[in-house]
């Protein structure tokens, strides 16, 4: 993903499952940021999304994400544990 430094974005939020797109083909569990700006799926740049356990240890947890927003996927580069 080419994207400029300047379009970088950080959000507050708890970082948990969810259920996205109910009832359609692409219904999934997938992992979310739940944030006052809303619920984006996140992404780890680098990592395949269908084999990382990159989140795991910040399941239910407080965080701020540094990185970019892609339609409703949030790419992230850096992740801040504030609890």
């Amino acid at each position: 993903m080419k994207v400029s430094e300047s379009n970088k974005i950080r959000i507050k939020g708890v970082i948990k499952r969810a259920p996205l797109n109910k009832g359609s083909k692409s219904d999934q569990v997938t992992i979310v940021i739940d944030s006052k700006k809303g619920l984006f799926k996140l992404r780890k740049v680098g990592e395949n999304p269908f084999m990382t356990t990159y989140f795991n240890d910040y399941l239910d947890k407080t965080v701020e994400i540094e990185g970019f927003l892609n339609n409703n996927q949030f790419f992230i580069e850096s992740i801040d544990v504030l609890e």
